[in-house]
């Protein structure tokens, strides 16, 4: 099923914010450039989106395969498929360094058990050996409970819902100070869990379409983008933890994926086939960016660039260039890795039906 273009369009915004922000990280850390940090400081917005997104995604394209059983190993083969070879090519570039420069990372990136949990995105009490990841950990969690509403389309609604109540009291009860959650609990309900929520709720009411719903779709894009820039404001002066500021994020994205389709909204996003481009690079641009901006921060701090650069002029090098680097990526190694694994699980497919 093809992606409705404003969503695609979305996915590539979304990866641009967290390049946006990593780039800030590294030029603050490196250059100490604190005008352009506190500019881009919400960049890790894209995060929630992503969620949002993903929720969406799921749910448009597999809201077929709900209470029908005998599509669930399809649906985990494709869940596979599309994130861990090419999570994989990625982590395992990285890892090499870690055993070769002792200082470098920290005790448990020379572990193999922590190696094989990260690996496999299993949840950990730290990030995970490629850093980025720790939101495909979150990411498997959501495809598996969505595969229990293919199995089992009762009890995975159920243990959806109750998922969702959970993670909302859980963040309610740590923010207001009543708990004080310590992990496995702090992953299995953050706050960030709940976006998924959100995501499938937005296309629950897209393929339940109605004639307010259609009515309301522009104004739920303009509220979107005020409540984005809001949501950006508000947290330049948040204290404490920051998980009222990522439900605000949250709720904007929520808004903004509900407006897709809508004319208006679409003809924002048509002829853009570069923001299509970023769309569907944007899982290699997510998986290659930090890489980058560290490797490149490295080198221009080295060289000494960014003393007679402007602040602004350093930031967009590490933004640009990490952003290209990633769709080379995506053109060069994620399309044809996709395509060959495709192409094998075709062919294994056909063979056991012979």
């Amino acid at each position: 099923m093809r992606l409705i273009r404003s969503i695609q369009a979305y996915r590539g915004f979304a990866a641009l914010l967290v390049v946006a922000f990593h780039s800030n990280l590294i030029a603050g850390e490196y250059f100490n450039q604190t005008i352009v940090s506190q500019f881009f400081s919400f960049g890790h917005s894209g995060v929630p989106f992503f969620f949002v997104l993903s929720g969406f995604i799921i749910y448009f394209v597999h809201q077929g395969d709900i209470g029908r059983p005998e599509r669930a190993a399809t649906y985990l083969q494709k869940r596979v498929i599309r994130i861990y070879p090419v999570y994989w090519v990625v982590t395992l570039a990285v890892v090499p360094v870690y055993y070769l420069v002792p200082s470098f990372g920290s005790d448990y990136h020379r572990d193999f058990v922590a190696l094989l949990f990260s690996l496999v995105l299993l949840p950990q009490d730290h990030y995970p050996h490629l850093a980025v990841a720790w939101t495909l950990v979150h990411e498997m969690l959501f495809y598996l409970l969505f595969a229990l509403l293919i199995l089992r389309q009762g009890i995975g609604r159920a243990v959806f819902i109750v998922w969702m109540g959970a993670t909302v009291i859980a963040v309610l009860g740590q923010n207001l100070g009543l708990v004080a959650p310590a992990f496995p609990a702090t992953f299995f309900l953050s706050v960030y869990n709940s976006l998924f929520g959100l995501g499938v709720l937005a296309s629950w009411l897209l393929s339940n379409d109605t004639a307010t719903l259609q009515r309301m779709r522009y104004p739920a894009f303009i509220a979107g983008n005020l409540l984005f820039i809001a949501a950006g404001c508000i947290e330049n002066y948040w204290t404490g933890r920051h998980d009222g500021v990522i439900a605000l994020f949250g709720i904007a994205a929520f808004l903004l994926v509900v407006s897709a389709g809508d004319q208006r909204v679409e003809r924002l996003f048509a002829g853009r086939e570069l923001l299509q481009l970023l769309g569907n690079a944007s899982y290699s641009i997510y998986l290659t960016h930090y890489l980058t901006v560290s490797i490149l921060g490295k080198v221009v701090q080295r060289v000494g660039i960014a003393d007679v650069l402007p602040d602004l002029v350093t930031w967009a090098l590490l933004f640009v260039v990490a952003t290209v680097v990633g769709v080379v990526f995506y053109k060069l190694v994620e399309r044809p890795l996709l395509r060959l694994c495709r192409q094998l699980l075709l062919r294994r497919n056909t063979k056991r039906l012979a």
